[in-house]
């Protein structure tokens, strides 16, 4: 009995405890391709869909650093300034981002990018490459992509 005890304790120090609270999402960061990184619309729309979810998503351009604006469906957008802490009004000092957080991972998604005077800026089907992306996990299931987008 003691050597099944062993066993077994070697195996639980093996493994750490799986996040019980996992969100999985994807995390897409919109920056302008302007030299000097402004935005050309004061306004954008962006739509991503896949598997019957969906997020329609608003920003004003001049919204406050970290205000977070929710979206109609599991999503937030907000605006960076590329700081690690856009809570406190951004002290980073780069290029403005938009920001849009799905709480949905998808194996792929729809995109569509629209300005202000709702004229379509970018359309685009991701496939985002989980095993890529540093998923950390005891059965590799907690699936997050991050990836920045260039609006044009």
């Amino acid at each position: 009995m003691s050597r099944t005890w062993l066993l077994f304790g070697a195996l639980a120090l093996g493994c750490r405890p799986c996040e019980d609270d996992c969100v999985e999402f994807v995390e897409l960061s919109f920056a302008s391709s302007a030299a000097d990184g402004s935005f050309a619309s004061t306004r954008y729309f962006i739509v991503v869909s896949a598997d019957g979810n969906v997020a329609d998503c608003e920003i004003e351009v001049s919204t406050p650093i970290g205000d977070q604006q929710p979206c109609q469906g599991d999503a937030v957008v907000s605006i960076s300034d590329g700081s690690t802490d856009d809570t406190d009004g951004g002290t980073g000092g780069g290029s403005l981002r938009v920001v849009l957080r799905w709480d949905f991972a998808p194996a792929e998604f729809d995109l569509v990018v629209r300005d202000a005077a709702k004229t379509l800026v970018l359309t685009n089907t991701l496939t985002p490459a989980y095993q890529d992306q540093g998923v950390d996990s005891c059965a590799g299931g907690c699936r997050r992509f991050e990836q920045e987008i260039v609006v044009p």
